[in-house]
């Protein structure tokens, strides 16, 4: 009875895939057996062919699927509005709109129940804090839009935008010209929140398998 052992090899970019599909004495494997080793015996080693390792791929994420949308634009909106509500000043713009909704009276019971908290929370979580959230909800949405675009003017234009207006509202705060309190504080909030939005999908996505638009 005979010994047959089958080899063979994938290229796939700069690297070289070995594929060993076992060896079998006196019939060949069967189909389903073959698709078993080649499931396993993908990358591993053989002492008949070199061993190449690839670098490590980023997890397939989609941006813009329904979770993603949630909590990376939603659910940072939805968190900075309720610091905004439950612990800052009732003279905020916000408060008229729980007015319109008939929401303002079980707001008012929320907030003297949750009094007690607010001095627990640090300033930059009261008053910087929010604000940033709006930054990363709004840089994330932007990138999730632009995702499948090459890079072009436009698409570093709308990725640019939220933490350009973020940080312009504060300069015209220092000006005068923005009602407000110019806070460094603040400022440090934008970027870091931008940088955090624009970095989860450079590392965390990839587009390798998608079509790039120009």
């Amino acid at each position: 009875m005979s010994l047959r052992c089958h080899h063979s090899t994938r290229s796939s970019g700069n690297y070289t895939q070995f594929e060993n599909r076992g060896c079998s004495r006196g019939r060949p494997r069967s189909q389903g057996e073959t698709w078993g080793a080649r499931q396993r015996g993908i990358g591993i080693m053989s002492p008949y062919f070199p061993q190449e390792v690839g670098p490590l791929a980023k997890p397939n994420c989609n941006p813009k699927s329904g979770p993603s949308l949630f909590c990376h634009v939603c659910f940072p909106i939805i968190l900075g509005a309720g610091i905004y509500s439950l612990w800052r000043s009732k003279r905020l713009l916000v408060f008229t709109w729980y007015g319109w909704l008939g929401l303002q009276a079980p707001l008012l019971a929320l907030r003297a129940n949750l009094a007690g908290v607010r001095h627990f929370l640090p300033d930059f979580v009261l008053y910087s804090l929010p604000d940033a959230l709006w930054v990363y909800s709004f840089t994330f949405l932007m990138q999730s839009v632009w995702f499948r675009h090459s890079r072009s003017y436009g698409r570093t234009f709308w990725i640019l935008l939220p933490v350009s207006l973020a940080v312009g509202a504060e300069i015209g705060q220092y000006l005068k010209v923005v009602p407000g309190t110019f806070d460094l504080m603040d400022i440090a909030g934008y970027v870091a929140a931008w940088a955090a939005a624009s970095m989860f999908i450079r590392t965390c996505c990839r587009r390798d398998n998608l079509e790039i638009r120009a």
